[in-house]
């Protein structure tokens, strides 16, 4: 199973798209410093960034197509400034 994140930065920054490995529906609207649940904030953050701040994943500048014509699930993530 594979996750595409579509990565919202809230107007900050493009969006960009992201293909992980492994179900992660369950961080679907959880955004960085806007959310109340402080463990999903912070396993975003860590499937994310490295120990340096910044992403550690491909982004795709394109909504990753060929992912999800293969059954990923798509969620919404982003951080909020």
């Amino acid at each position: 199973m594979k996750t595409i994140i579509i990565y919202d930065q809230c107007g900050e920054h493009a969006i960009q798209f992201f293909v992980v490995d492994g179900d992660y529906s369950h961080l679907n609207n959880v955004y960085i410093n806007n959310t109340e649940d402080q463990a999903k904030t912070d396993e975003l953050s860590d499937l994310l960034y490295g120990e340096d701040g910044r992403i550690q994943l491909k982004a795709y500048k394109k909504f990753p197509i060929k992912a999800a014509k293969e059954g990923a699930n798509v969620i919404v993530a982003g951080f909020a400034p």
